[in-house]
């Protein structure tokens, strides 16, 4: 009676990784007796043509070659291992539907020339500190501010005007917010990572449809990411730079910091290369 009153539908079981027993060596439908089957014969029809016929040297040695190589591959994607070749299988099959695009993952496709003409990083240094063209630095904040009531909002305002005046002549702070339409790869990933650990089968079923739940599901969602950019001025060389940074950035992140934006200062290469991408690929407010 419950089942007809209620509005959910139970999702289909997925397909899952379940524990192999020995008739699955034998069962025609499973991925260890298919992936078995196809180099087997390519492993053993060589070597059948090594013994009942008669081949020059060099078709004798590319036989063999084919033969050994075949034999390698089974050993390696399955062997005698069917967990082993449910996730060859799977690996080979999600390899091909990412060559024909059938991947629903947004991709990066600007290359570094276009890259470079929206932002002229001259280098990132290993410090966090990034030239530009003209001898002109800054360095970049992440931030994850804190959502604020009505009561919240001009406190937040003073502190961001105190760090507004407190700036010098040739300094700037430059706000930054990118939003990623559909972020579900990051959910699926968190997802993918639970299934795989140790678990019962209803477990692992209540996930998976959650999963192509998620896939399925084409409700437009935006992720939003902040970064404050933090100007050190014009200098010479990076030296001056350096002392720049150390005489005011400091007292920049702690007026973030009573103004609830929780700054954390980027100095790792590949997270700035990262925000350099996502300035272009993603929507962006400054």
């Amino acid at each position: 009676m419950a089942d007809q009153i209620s509005n959910y539908t139970k999702p289909a079981g997925p397909r899952v990784i379940k524990k192999h027993k020995e008739s699955d060596y034998t069962d025609p439908s499973s991925n260890w007796f298919k992936i078995t089957t196809v180099l087997g014969g390519v492993s053993v029809y060589p070597a059948w043509e090594l013994i009942n016929e008669v081949h020059t040297q060099n078709t004798q040695l590319a036989l063999a070659a084919v033969s050994i190589i075949s034999a390698r591959l089974w050993w390696k994607y399955c062997g005698l291992y069917p967990r082993r070749a449910d996730k060859s299988w799977s690996s080979f099959w999600f390899w091909v539907d990412e060559k024909l695009d059938r991947h629903r993952y947004n991709k990066n496709t600007q290359g570094q020339n276009a890259l470079r003409q929206l932002y002229p990083v001259v280098k990132i240094h290993d410090n966090g500190i990034v030239e530009f063209d003209n001898g002109h630095y800054c360095v970049y904040a992440d931030l994850k501010p804190k959502r604020l009531t009505e009561e919240g909002r001009p406190l937040r305002r003073m502190f961001n005007k105190g760090t507004m005046d407190g700036l010098h002549d040739n300094q700037m702070v430059k706000f930054i917010a990118t939003s990623k339409r559909n972020p579900r790869k990051q959910i699926v990933d968190a997802l993918m990572k639970v299934v795989n650990k140790t678990g019962n089968k209803e477990r692992a079923m209540h996930l998976n449809s959650i999963i192509q739940k998620i896939l399925n599901d084409n409700t437009k969602v935006a992720m939003y990411r902040h970064y404050a950019m933090i100007g050190l001025g014009q200098h010479d060389n990076l030296d001056s730079a350096k002392i720049a940074k150390k005489s005011f950035v400091d007292g920049i992140l702690v007026n973030l910091t009573r103004a609830d934006m929780r700054p954390s200062l980027i100095e790792n290469k590949r997270k700035l290369e990262k925000i350099f991408r996502e300035s272009v690929s993603e929507r962006v407010m400054f």
